[in-house]
């Protein structure tokens, strides 16, 4: 499995799909950052406080045991944050190659469809007019001689305007059309007429219809790692019994030293304790993070 700072190194190459991976993971509070990105010098004394922790012996097995946990948690198909994170990018690069010398395809594409929307729209525009016409002839023709029609009417309205109000556009379009047919209209014959004046939308080119898909499914995967990640995180600082800055920092320190081969260039010092416990199970760390 990939170091941690693989995983948040990973981030910065999915385009711009979300923000940046200290946004979305948040794995690393500003205090912890700031110990991380300090300047290093060779032979440079380790400074512990409450988020710096000493890996000690003891300390260092309970590290281990969080990183092994949070490693080891998986979500669909398998998959663990860094596989997830590689297919997005994987998905993206896909995306951004089909698209690549096709802007004046796209363009033409994306005014055939707007212009085929417009004339949609002015159609049933045309006949909800026509509709509201009717309506307001209907009312004043039956009066009090058909007062049922009169109380359904004001309560399609009304749930029409409830449906908006809550955002379901579906529900309002449904209580639109339950209106209509209730006086006389057919919305399925208005649009049936409109299509005949301004026929069917553009068919989607097919590599357009697989660009849109590997984006979807980009954003979907790069989702599921945020929240597979977060759930790691959680797991493997419990399961060390730390905090999660303290987590964080020392399993970054963990990686940082056994991915160098203890030679870490500028961006830990490490105590004599601590080189002698991390060099004791440098081959399982190694196996671990691999």
């Amino acid at each position: 499995m990939r170091a941690r700072s693989t995983l948040i190194a990973g981030l910065a190459l999915i385009l711009a799909v979300t923000p940046s991976a200290e946004a979305q993971f948040g794995k690393i509070t500003k205090k912890a950052q700031e110990a991380i990105t300090k300047d290093a010098k060779p032979g440079c004394a380790p400074k512990f406080d409450d988020v710096v922790l000493e890996l000690k012996e003891d300390a260092l097995t309970r590290v281990v045991a969080g990183i092994r946990a949070s490693h080891g948690l998986k979500g669909r198909g398998g998959m663990t944050p860094q596989e997830m994170m590689r297919r997005s990018a994987k998905a993206s690069d896909e995306r951004n190659a089909l698209l690549e010398g096709r802007s004046n395809d796209l363009e033409r594409y994306q005014e055939s469809t707007n212009r085929h929307a417009s004339c949609m729209n002015e159609a049933l525009d045309r006949a909800r007019e026509e509709r509201s016409a009717r309506l307001s002839q209907v009312i004043t023709s039956s009066g009090v001689s058909d007062p049922q029609l009169i109380q359904d009417i004001l309560r399609l309205t009304t749930k029409q305007q409830e449906r908006l109000a809550a955002g379901d556009t579906a529900g309002a379009r449904q209580a639109e059309a339950e209106m209509a047919r209730r006086i006389g209209g057919d919305p399925q014959a208005d649009t049936a007429k409109a299509i005949a004046t301004c026929g069917r939308a553009p068919a989607k080119p097919a590599w357009l219809a697989r660009a849109d898909s590997l984006n979807e499914e980009s954003n979907r995967l790069l989702a599921e790692a945020r929240m597979l990640e977060q759930r790691a995180d959680t797991l493997g600082a419990g399961t060390a019994g730390l905090g999660a800055q303290q987590f964080a920092v020392a399993e970054e320190r963990v990686e940082a030293y056994v991915l160098s081969d203890g030679k870490p260039a500028t961006v830990w010092c490490y105590s004599d304790v601590e080189r002698t416990a991390l060099g004791a199970r440098m081959n399982e760390l190694k196996e671990l993070l691999d």
